[in-house]
This record gives C-alpha cells, structure tokens and sequence, in this order.
C-alpha cells in the first residue's frame, strides 16, 4: 500500500499538472515489522520543464534498508523500555530478522537522532 500510494501522488507534474515521463526505477528490499518488502520506486520526470519526483526519491531511496518503524521500534525498546542490544536482538529474530547487534547500535542511534532533529524543530 506504501508504494501504491507514492506512485499515485508523482504522477503528475507539480508545477504545470501534466502526466510525468518515467525515466528508471529504484528496486530495494526494505526490512519492515511485518518482514521484508521489495519497494519499487519510479524515478518520472517532466516532458516539458524538467521537473521530477524528486522529494519521493530522497524520501525513500536514502541508502536506509529499514521501515522507520523498525528504527522507532528499536529506539524505544531500547531507550524507553532499557532493553540491551542482545536482548532486541532476540526479538528481532522472532519477527524473522536475524541482524548482528552492531546493527541494532545504528538503527537505536538513528532513533537517537530523529528524536534530538524533532525536539529542536520544536523548541524554536
């Protein structure tokens, strides 16, 4: 459904309206709750001025092999709920993930920093 609804809003142009052309597409398979996904996105650019899809592409084709919900999951269970790498790593691998807990490091210290960038949006 995520990506159904990603290509249906870069169909058309923002500036002129008109029907975008498609250039390439990106094929990842991102790690989810649910289990792992394979996500087409279609990069589309415009036939007359050039304008493309571009804040869909740098939404989902950041280089991340994660649903933000996993980062938000490991975040709190690890953070909130004082959990240990080893022990979301056990839960991981019950939801069909079997990651080293190098990798629960980074995705807890990506939560870390989305919390720090929404906190300071909000103070100013």
């Amino acid at each position: 459904t995520l990506q159904k609804t990603i290509i249906r809003n870069a169909q058309q142009c923002e500036r002129c309206g008109k029907r975008l052309r498609e250039c390439y597409i990106y094929q990842r398979t991102i790690r989810t709750l649910s289990g792992s996904v394979n996500l087409n996105v279609h990069a589309r650019k415009c036939p007359d001025h050039g304008e493309t899809n571009r804040n869909v592409l740098n939404t989902l084709v950041n280089g991340s092999l994660f649903d933000p919900a996993v980062i938000i999951a490991v975040g709190l269970l690890r953070f909130m709920l004082d959990y240990q790498r080893e022990e979301i790593q056990i839960l991981l691998e019950s939801r069909g993930y079997p990651g080293p807990t190098g990798e629960i490091f980074n995705l807890s210290r990506k939560f870390l920093l989305r919390f720090y960038c929404i906190h300071r949006r909000h103070m100013k």
